[in-house]
């Protein structure tokens, strides 16, 4: 019985994440048997395997398509905390982190939902953990991860200096390890805090550093995205002629790989500085 459920198990996993067909059928199949199979993986009897499906029924349910995306998120914060009670920081360090990590995720996405404080608060929690341990292995992009996604939920949630703080000593982190793939980003988030912030000037040189470094990796649809919020604060201070030049760039490259939301959001502003 144990080996038939493993093999359950991994078939939701493939059937969770197959590129082929409909995409909301693919996850109503797996939740489907990941319910079923909890009902022979019983925590009374298979703990620590009862854990490993609850934490994949939960990713399923925050995917879902179909039904109402609070409940479906519901659902995936109620498997990631039944999890959670098998998956201890003493007992499975690496694996509770990992579901701290996935219950960060879907409390921070009921929030942009719903915008309940406490719920970005305890997502920031969550995040805050899952860090802790992964700080502790070796694979740099868990750690990045982490690092980012907790540093975008103090964003989120208003709290911008712990925010700043954070992606500043992250910032230096990947400063010192020269690492343009990770420092990119966090250069983007620095950019966009300090914006919000009423730092013009600093956000205006990180948009610029992270414009530099995203066209260098050959980023060509991040440094369009990083041109356009450049361009935003350029208007905001008054430098028309440079913001132009570059959201003519970014029209360039969006009539190019077509993003109907982001080229009228570009048009828009040009047509606005041109009637000016």
């Amino acid at each position: 019985m144990a080996a038939i459920a493993g093999v359950i198990q991994n078939l939701c996993i493939d059937i969770q994440q197959f590129p082929l067909g409909s995409r909301a059928n693919n996850l109503e199949i797996a939740i489907t048997g990941y319910q079923t199979l909890l009902e022979v993986r019983t925590r009374e009897a298979f703990p620590e395997q009862w854990a490993t499906t609850q934490n994949n029924l939960g990713t399923a349910y925050r995917s879902r398509i179909r039904g109402e995306s609070a409940e479906n998120l519901e659902e995936a914060i109620s498997c990631y905390q039944n999890a959670l009670q098998i998956r201890t920081i003493n007992s499975f360090p690496l694996d509770w982190a990992q579901t701290q990590y996935n219950l960060g995720n879907s409390l921070r996405e009921r929030f942009q939902l719903l915008k309940k404080v406490e719920d970005i608060e305890q997502a920031i929690a969550a995040y805050q953990q899952a860090k802790d341990i992964f700080e502790k292995t070796t694979d740099q992009n868990l750690i990045f991860d982490s690092y980012y996604q907790l540093g975008q939920t103090f964003f989120e949630g208003g709290y911008y200096t712990e925010a700043i703080k954070h992606l500043e000593s992250c910032h230096q982190t990947y400063l010192k390890q020269r690492d343009i793939l990770h420092l990119a980003p966090i250069l983007f988030e620095l950019a966009r805090l300090h914006h919000r912030t009423g730092r013009l000037e600093q956000g205006r040189l990180y948009f610029k550093d992270c414009l530099r470094l995203f066209r260098r990796l050959g980023d060509h649809e991040n440094a369009a995205s990083v041109t356009v919020a450049l361009s935003n604060l350029e208007i905001q201070t008054g430098k028309i002629e440079q913001a132009s030049e570059n959201l003519k760039q970014a029209q360039i490259y969006y009539q190019n790989h077509p993003d109907r939301q982001r080229l009228d959001e570009v048009n828009h502003l040009l047509n606005l500085l041109q009637s000016a």
